[in-house]
């Protein structure tokens, strides 16, 4: 999805706001190392054999979209939201930098401002940085969780990654905290499963199976 059109998307929600014209959306949250992408792709690619309404998915578009506005680098974007805030001293310091960096406060929110708006103009699948929080209010919404079991990540991630056993498990736990933080920041608490329409077992189900359950679910709720 091109930046343009991203943009139009936002400004048309903006636009509608007040008419509470929201939805439908996807979220698509999952445990580090189960997969996200796939299932996401694949579930973009079922609804547009059905040929209804063009669906169009949310990764890393958003954080672009945050960078260009606040003009800074989309890795900054991404860094901050999955940590925590640096606290007032490192704020106070940042103000008194030459070129201007907008807080980590200010990023989050220009963040939660972007996805809530593609949430509410409708037909987006959003895939994973929280979006299930940020659309937790709209009705014609679809949240999905991929989960599998530590060990079964552990041996993903030395596939992906070539690395041992022990660094892999490192890995798995930084990203682990990191998601859990984000969820936490923006919703204020710990997320549970009631959170969720649909949690799915990436070490049980292939991604075909995934899809087809996520696209049936789509079906049963009248968004697809």
């Amino acid at each position: 999805m091109n930046k343009q059109l991203l943009k139009d998307y936002i400004h048309k929600s903006f636009e509608n706001s007040q008419s509470q014209q929201t939805g439908p959306v996807i979220t698509i949250s999952r445990e580090y190392g189960c997969p996200g992408i796939p299932v996401s792709d694949g579930v973009i690619a079922e609804l547009h054999k059905a040929g209804r309404s063009v669906w169009h998915k949310i990764d890393r578009e958003a954080l672009n979209l945050v960078a260009d506005e606040l003009q800074i680098d989309p890795e900054k974007v991404d860094q901050v939201i999955r940590e925590k805030n640096p606290g007032l001293l490192s704020e106070m310091m940042s103000s008194f930098r030459v070129h201007y960096v907008p807080s980590d406060v200010t990023i989050k929110k220009k963040y939660a401002a972007i996805v809530t708006a593609l949430a509410r103009q409708g037909h987006i699948l959003i895939l994973g940085r929280g979006a299930e929080i940020l659309a937790q209010q709209i009705d014609t919404a679809l949240h999905v969780r991929i989960i599998a079991p530590r060990e079964w990540r552990i041996r993903r991630a030395m596939s992906m990654h070539s690395v041992n056993e022990a660094d892999a498990a490192k890995l798995l736990d930084t990203i682990d905290r990191e998601r859990l933080y984000l969820r936490h920041f923006y919703s204020g608490e710990d997320l549970t499963d009631y959170n969720y329409d649909l949690i799915l077992n990436a070490a049980r189900l292939p991604v075909d199976a995934m899809v087809q359950l996520i696209v049936s679910s789509l079906q049963q709720k009248g968004m697809a």
